[in-house]
């Protein structure tokens, strides 16, 4: 997961265990909306499975960030699990398009706690869950 430097994620827990991403793209394309994917495992290779935390939307110079929420409900269910997680983000068009270009981060680490609470079915559409990792897997 090499490649040059095109922004930058910030990543901490909050006092509810959620996990809050905020993520500056500097040289994407331009006037594009990229989906953001937290994927479990810490490279492509060894992802095995990932959500839609949301998007983010560049300007007509390629610029854009985005603050995004991930809910402990959600790190707790499937593909993630309770413990110490290493997962990586990846942005792209949509699952498997990478005609607008691809960015990946990693490796973003924290600790789940278990049992808090489960997805609501809001959430559940919401934290879909796919198998695999975003850039080869198809709708």
């Amino acid at each position: 997961m090499d490649g040059p430097v095109v922004g930058n994620i910030q990543y901490h827990q909050s006092a509810g265990d959620a996990l809050e991403l905020k993520i500056t793209l500097e040289y994407g394309e331009d006037s594009k909306k990229y989906e953001v994917f937290l994927v479990d495992g810490p490279s492509h290779a060894l992802a095995t499975g990932f959500i839609t935390i949301g998007a983010l939307s560049t300007d007509a110079n390629g610029a854009g960030s985005a603050t995004l929420t991930v809910p402990l409900a959600a790190l707790v269910a499937a593909p993630f699990h309770t413990g110490y997680l290493t997962c990586h983000v990846d942005m792209l068009a949509s699952v498997g398009v990478l005609s607008a270009g691809s960015f990946t981060a990693g490796a973003i680490n924290f600790f789940v706690c278990g049992g808090q609470r489960t997805l609501t079915s809001e959430e559940a559409v919401r934290f879909k869950v796919m198998s695999g990792e975003p850039t080869r897997a198809k709708n």
